[in-house]
């Protein structure tokens, strides 16, 4: 493209426009809108000019495309196409209003956009589109968790199931076969299955188990492999098997962090997570050791009951006294209290405070240094990778640094694009996954393949 006009200038344009010197029309003083000119600046540096602006004959005002006119201008293009109409002022004024107020009148059929932008997105970026990756990732997310609270995204279909379906093909997965890749162990099977279970674990310990389980009726995931949307008031009774399976393979030290956030339906959100905390302690035994905030950006939207959900839990359980590695997730602040008194800086930042470790700090002192974090994780957002709840690798990875030591195993029983473990190839410990679609566990032996890792094939079902 040059700098004087778009690439494939003009083109799209509709009939009856003329090409016009940009000083041959102006924007209108009275409009009320105000655009993002960054993003209409780069659709028209990428797009070019698809539509011609509409302007006033008898005043030289733009009525429509004011904004596509000021990005001409910051991209410094000679002329732009007009389409002119001939009214007088008080029409003139009526046609602002009502082109800028349609627009907004409107509404997105949420699954069909995120439809468009995947295909864009693989046909080489969303340069041009106003979208960038963290907009189609909460487009995504908010399909996925129905967060509009009214029940909306439960029937969202997973974008790219599609290309999941070629990866298994590709691969030749099916059920109950084990796979291999490096040191890990993948498997397309049942969690709530013992013997499979059995079958994937193979007498080793699990140091962690991590998860993101179906998220009850709310979320539809690959029909094909025989999973079925379990009721919120069922919940408990079917998560109780995976529970069960995580207990009898974890280490005496080990932790079991669960992702889940209910949806709302109506006026009510549903119970069952909660339920099923209160049920991991009195009906199953285990410790409750703490919550996470896992802090999302959430993506815009109109308020009706509730306002966009910007959060989902983490919930850590244990048998005992578990393991914490807090130094190996320390990050850089500029707030960190300065200790004083014997000893002072002998244990670290995160012991200086008045009667810990004999240490003290100054008042109101702080100083740049590393800093333990606290319990609310900013992980960004994911790629679908074709699973319609995919979470980002910086979420596991947190949990994974934080709660096991290198060589350490690292189990998900709802393993769905792999992202699990990815992390913990990446941070050298030893992933199990159990997935019951083939081709989800097509879409994890793809990814390793693209890290450079050659999957292997060592038990058939």
């Amino acid at each position: 493209m040059t700098k004087d006009k778009p690439q494939g200038y003009p083109r799209q344009i509709n009939d009856g426009y003329e090409v016009l010197p940009l000083d041959a029309v102006k924007p209108h003083p009275r409009n009320p809108r105000r655009g993002d000119l960054d993003a209409i600046k780069a659709s028209v540096d990428v797009n070019g000019f698809y539509g011609a602006v509409v302007a006033n004959k008898r005043t030289g005002y733009i009525l429509a495309g004011n904004h596509r006119w000021m990005a001409a201008k910051m991209l410094e293009l000679p002329e732009i196409p007009v389409v002119w109409v001939d009214v007088g002022e008080a029409e003139e004024k009526r046609i602002l209003a009502a082109d800028n107020r349609t627009a907004e009148l409107g509404g997105y059929d949420d699954a069909v956009l995120a439809s468009l932008l995947q295909g864009i997105q693989d046909d080489g970026g969303l340069l041009g589109t106003g979208y960038d990756e963290e907009d189609f990732n909460e487009l995504l997310a908010g399909l996925i968790d129905g967060e509009e609270g009214e029940g909306d995204g439960d029937d969202a279909p997973a974008p790219a199931i599609d290309k999941a379906k070629e990866l298994e093909a590709k691969w030749k997965t099916s059920r109950g076969q084990i796979w291999k890749v490096g040191a890990h162990r993948l498997m397309c099977g049942d969690c709530r299955d013992e013997e499979d279970l059995k079958r994937l674990v193979d007498g080793v310990k699990v140091n962690l188990a991590f998860t993101s389980p179906p998220y009850a009726s709310q979320r539809k995931y690959d029909e094909e492999s025989g999973f079925k949307p379990i009721h919120p008031d069922e919940y408990v009774e079917w998560f109780d098997k995976v529970q069960d399976g995580v207990r009898r393979h974890l280490a005496d030290d080990g932790s079991w962090f669960v992702n889940i956030k209910p949806a709302a339906e109506g006026l009510d959100t549903h119970l069952y997570v909660h339920d099923l905390v209160i049920a991991h302690v009195r009906r199953w035994g285990w410790h409750f050791a703490t919550e996470f905030c896992w802090r999302r950006a959430g993506v815009p939207k109109s308020v009706t009951r509730r306002f966009k959900n910007q959060f989902e839990p983490v919930f850590q359980f244990a048998r005992g006294a578990w393991k914490m590695r807090p130094k190996a997730v320390m990050h850089k602040s500029d707030n960190v209290p300065v200790p004083k008194g014997p000893g002072a800086g002998d244990t670290g930042w995160g012991d200086a405070r008045q009667g810990v470790g004999g240490n003290a700090v100054l008042d109101n002192e702080v100083a740049s240094g590393m800093a333990y974090p606290g319990n609310m994780v900013t992980a960004g957002n994911a790629r679908s990778h074709g699973h319609s709840a995919a979470f980002p690798v910086a979420l596991p990875t947190f949990f994974i640094k934080a709660y096991t030591d290198p060589g350490d195993v690292v189990y998900d029983p709802f393993m769905g694009s792999g992202t699990t473990a990815i992390a913990s190839e990446q941070e050298g410990r030893v992933a199990l996954g159990m997935e019951l679609s083939p081709a989800y566990l097509a879409i994890q032996l793809e990814r390793f393949a693209d890290m450079g890792l050659t999957p292997e094939l060592i038990e058939e079902g």
